[in-house]
């Protein structure tokens, strides 16, 4: 008997597949883009297509849910 040394088999935690990039998402606080509220907490937007930025606050993301 004796110490044995074993090798971790790592597995990635999510499975990936080619999938193409369009809109990354970012919970964040700032100025929404849409009701003109100031340090709000909200989302910024980036468009990786149109390399184009928006923040919109929680309140106006949710406006359609009413």
């Amino acid at each position: 008997m004796g110490n044995k040394c074993f090798k971790k088999k790592y597995e990635p935690i999510l499975d990936l597949t080619y999938t193409e990039l369009k809109q990354i998402t970012i919970e964040k606080i700032g100025d929404c883009d849409i009701c003109d509220k100031k340090n709000v907490g909200g989302y910024s937007l980036n468009s990786v297509i149109e390399n184009e930025k928006i923040f919109v606050c929680k309140e106006c993301k949710n406006l359609n849910n009413k």
